[in-house]
C-alpha cells in the first residue's frame, strides 16, 4: 500500500481481508477497529524523541483510540533498553506518552514485525497487528472485547518456597517500595516452547522477548 507524504494512520475497511489460518492470527477480538500505519512516518516523526525522564520536550502524535476516534499524545523514548542492546537492535524503538487532556497513558514499540501498544486509563485499549503476515495492518480494540481460549491454564511450576519459612521483610526494604524514587534493574527473561512458537517469524534478530517487555514498561 502506498502512504500519504508523511501520513502515519489511514481508516482500512475490513472488506476483502484474506482468509488467514489460526497461526497466522492469533488475536481475534471480537470487535475492533482497523488501520493502515506507515511504521516509517512514525519513526520519522519520533526521530529525536528525549527520554522521558530527561526533562526534555516531547513530541506531539495521534493516536486512534477507537470508534473512529484520535487523541493527541506527548510522546518520549521509553528509555527501556540499556546503550549496547540499542547499539545490537537498532531496528526495536520503544516509546511512552500521555495525554494532555485525559488520563489515558500510551506505551508502543515498533519493530520489524510491526507496531504493537496500549492505551491505559479512562479504559484499556490495545494495538496490535491483525496478522502475522499483514504487520501494517492495525487492529485497535477494548480489552473486554478480547476473545480468550476456553482452554484451561494450568501453573506447573514447584512450589518450592514455604511461605512460613520466608524471613521477614525488614523495614528498609519496604520502603524502596514507598519512595516512589525511579530506579533501574536488570532481568532475565526465560520462554517456554510455546511462547517462542507463538511469536516465531523465523527472524531471531527481532528480539521477540525484548519487544513483549518493552510493551509492559
Amino acid at each position: 500500500m502506498s502512504y500519504s507524504q508523511g501520513v502515519i494512520w489511514e481508516n482500512f475497511s475490513k472488506d476483502g481481508l484474506p482468509s488467514l489460518t489460526d497461526a497466522q492470527r492469533p488475536i481475534k477480538p471480537a470487535s475492533y477497529d482497523l488501520y493502515h500505519i506507515n511504521p516509517d512516518a512514525l519513526v520519522q516523526k519520533l526521530e529525536g524523541a528525549v527520554d522521558r525522564f530527561s526533562g526534555g520536550a516531547s513530541i506531539a502524535v495521534d493516536f486512534p483510540i477507537g470508534n473512529d476516534q484520535f487523541e493527541t499524545f506527548n510522546v518520549y523514548d521509553a528509555g527501556a533498553m540499556e546503550s549496547q542492546l540499542m547499539t545490537d537492535f537498532p531496528d526495536i524503538h520503544s516509546y511512552y506518552g500521555y495525554s494532555s487532556t485525559s488520563l489515558n497513558k500510551i506505551y508502543f514499540t515498533i519493530t520489524p514485525q510491526g507496531f504493537r501498544g496500549v492505551i491505559t486509563g479512562e479504559s484499556i485499549l490495545y494495538m496490535d497487528p491483525f496478522s502475522k503476515v499483514t504487520p501494517d495492518d492495525i487492529m485497535v480494540y477494548n480489552r473486554r472485547d478480547l476473545v480468550r481460549t476456553d482452554l484451561s491454564f494450568e501453573c506447573h511450576t514447584d512450589e518450592l518456597v514455604n511461605n512460613a519459612n520466608m524471613p521477614e521483610i525488614s523495614e528498609f526494604q519496604t520502603k524502596a517500595f514507598r519512595d516512589r524514587a525511579f530506579r533501574t534493574y536488570e532481568i532475565a527473561i526465560a520462554a517456554t516452547s510455546e511462547y517462542t512458537s507463538y511469536h516465531d517469524d523465523g527472524n531471531a534478530a527481532n528480539g521477540d522477548a525484548r519487544q513483549m517487555l518493552l510493551r509492559l514498561l
